[in-house]
């Protein structure tokens, strides 16, 4: 795999045996997740897995062509797209090195099959280095209590209308100096949140169903299971008894400020701002700068430079966290578990910062189903959940019709 400034792209270990059959999945199924936060693309081809994952922001370029360094003076580095005649700065590093304001859209239904969404899915195709002979089936997830009829129609719509209006799904890119690259996306799958998530669990990347056996020796997905998301943006909570989607529950679903942004990064801003008179830190900032307090192990020092001030913001990060597991518990556990849930799924980097927490007040109670619990599941990080279990979905649906 190519390596991209900024960009992060693993490739995962080989399924151990070759499925009856063949393998169902041949590297044209994209599975995507375009979170607030950041994106995430999953591919697998004869069981090897591939991802690519990066924030979910642009900047526009002032235009310079990237070069190594000035007389051996070394520049930042950064990945660049050409996206409709237009280059942006992506990657973990856009922030750094940017002389524009990001461009991220988030917190709107809006969002979904809006050109920005287009460009940075059509970019995760590129980065992950997708055969572009393929006629790609892309799997697009939406919140779900934001998904009715017209915005699912409308996120197909767009991405099949193609970058010229011709309705071919065709769109072209280019990153960095490599040559432009055209995809054709010829159908596009539009799913609720938290399916992914479910489907992680009970399928592997050949299809194959999976036990999930909880401390009681019963499979913890065969009752009441309730897929708690924790996004970004978004906490989603869904019901699936018996592995069928409750379609009643899906109108209350989402809370769309239950995600970190609302509860822990615009909170950490306004303090910062109150604190300082930078006006030049943004939520994106905030988002980078928790993700590396949580790398740390969420130290309760944690300086960060704004301007000629030095700000530790160490300690609100932890009381922050505290106060989101214990919303998580009040707000959405326990009104599941008291309309009868057996089991809660985990899903989404929200539990990153609240699984100590809830898994210790309900352990030996109830089961909280992690995915560092079962072996199929452990290579799978929380925020990667849905993608993940998009292709496991898509194997399956494969499998079915085969037999």
């Amino acid at each position: 795999m190519k390596k991209y400034v900024g960009i992060e792209l693993i490739k995962y270990p080989k399924l151990a045996s070759k499925p009856t059959g063949g393998w169902p999945l041949d590297g044209s199924i994209i599975s995507t997740d375009a979170g607030n936060g950041t994106i995430k693309a999953f591919v697998s081809e004869n069981g090897v897995m591939r991802s690519v994952n990066f924030p979910h922001l642009r900047v526009r370029s002032t235009g310079v062509n990237t070069i190594a360094s000035f007389d051996g003076v070394s520049l930042l580095g950064a990945t660049y797209m050409i996206w409709q005649d237009v280059r942006y700065i992506v990657g973990e590093g856009a922030l750094k090195i940017a002389e524009y304001n990001p461009e991220v859209f988030q917190d709107s239904s809006d969002r979904y099959g809006s050109e920005h969404h287009i460009s940075m899915v059509i970019l995760s195709m590129a980065l992950l280095g997708i055969n572009p002979k393929n006629k790609l089936t892309l799997i697009v997830p939406a919140p779900p209590g934001l998904l009715n009829a017209g915005l699912k129609a409308k996120i197909i719509s767009s991405f099949m209308t193609g970058e010229y209006g011709g309705n071919d799904g065709k769109w072209s890119i280019q990153v960095d100096e490599e040559p432009r690259i055209t995809y054709e996306i010829g159908k596009v799958v539009v799913l609720p949140e938290g399916i992914g998530s479910y489907s992680a669990f009970r399928w592997d990347q050949a299809g194959t169903v999976v036990p999930v056996i909880g401390a009681d020796g019963h499979d913890v997905l065969g009752g009441w299971a309730q897929v708690i998301d924790l996004g970004y943006g978004t906490a989603d909570s869904i019901k699936i008894v018996g592995g069928d989607l409750s379609p009643e529950s899906l109108m209350q679903s989402t809370d769309e400020q239950g995600g970190l942004k609302f509860k822990v990064v615009r909170p950490i801003l306004d303090e910062i701002k109150s604190r300082t008179s930078s006006k030049s830190i943004t939520a994106p900032h905030i988002e980078l700068w928790m993700r590396e307090w949580i790398q740390s192990g969420f130290p309760g020092d944690f300086s960060v430079r704004i301007g000629q001030s030095s700000v530790n913001i160490g300690a609100a990060f932890y009381r922050l966290m505290e106060e989101y597991a214990n919303w998580v518990d009040r707000d959405i556990i326990i009104p599941a578990l008291n309309k009868g849930a057996n089991s809660i799924i985990q899903a989404g980097g929200g539990w990153v910062i609240c699984d100590l927490q809830i898994s210790r007040k309900y352990k030996g109670k109830v089961e909280i189903v992690s995915p560092m619990n079962y072996k199929h599941t452990q290579p799978v990080r929380l925020w990667d959940m849905n993608a993940v279990g998009q292709l496991n979905f898509a194997a399956a649906t494969i499998r079915q019709h085969r037999t």
